[in-house]
């Protein structure tokens, strides 16, 4: 039974969570596939000597020692499969302390939110209890622009990311999944293009290999969390990184 271990030990989301950020959803979810499932509360080095097949860090608020960058370089680089998911703007620091990770794989986490304001996520608007219409909100992104050609993405139609940083990829080949084109990365998070920021489809997901290991880094930690792991194609593709990432498929 493959092993998938979720990093709770630097403030990150946890599977214990039954809140909207938690990932209790994710981990039931993985359980019914057949994953091993659990999380590492305190002591980062001893767990990844145990050798999971799939290691989550997720929105990590607590920097990475440089002792736990190598540990995580050489767990992937023997075999391991690595999920890395970020959040918008660098808030707490999170994107600093993963792109000391995943710059070794030819990633790097980009401090900008990714604005669409035609592809994007629409809520009702409530006024007294009856819903009167549709509100576009632009930070709000629909995805549907996914690599035909690796097996994470296969059969995907949509998914939707809540605020997500974009990811600068090794090259074009490891990118998964883009914005539209009428997206643009919003570099000062003010919700308005500026002149200077990039107008176009923008790198969201993208995956990756070093030595006998695989990485997939995500701009976005929603489509784990139990508000919207059930929302559009999300479990769909969850599960698709973990079973990749553990060489499943």
């Amino acid at each position: 039974m493959p092993r998938v271990l979720f990093d709770a030990s630097h403030d990150n989301n946890t599977l214990k969570d039954i809140g909207n950020d938690g990932f209790n959803k994710f981990g039931a979810i993985l359980t019914k596939e057949s994953f091993k499932v659990s999380s590492i509360s305190k002591d980062f080095m001893s767990a990844i000597k145990t050798k999971p097949d799939v290691l989550v860090i997720a929105f990590p608020k607590e920097s990475y020692k440089p002792e736990e960058v190598e540990a995580i370089h050489e767990y992937v680089k023997k075999g391991g499969g690595l999920l890395v998911a970020g959040e918008w703007g660098d808030i707490y620091g999170n994107l600093y302390s993963l792109n000391e990770i995943v710059k070794e794989f030819g990633f790097e986490f980009q401090k900008d939110r990714v604005t669409d304001m035609v592809e994007s996520y629409a809520e009702d608007v409530v006024i007294m209890g009856e819903k009167v219409g549709q509100k576009k909100i632009p930070q709000f992104i629909k995805v549907k622009y996914f690599s035909p050609h690796s097996p994470i993405t296969k059969g995907i139609e949509k998914i939707i990311l809540f605020a997500a940083c974009s990811i600068k990829p090794k090259s074009k080949s490891n990118v998964l999944a883009y914005s539209s084109r009428s997206s643009f990365a919003d570099k000062d998070i003010d919700g308005s293009w500026d002149e200077g920021e990039k107008v176009g489809p923008q790198p969201l997901i993208v995956q990756g290999t070093y030595g006998n290991g695989r990485i997939v880094c995500i701009g976005d930690t929603s489509i784990f969390t139990n508000k919207y792991i059930e929302m559009a194609d999300h479990t769909k593709i969850s599960v698709n990184m973990v079973k990749w990432l553990s060489k499943q498929i």
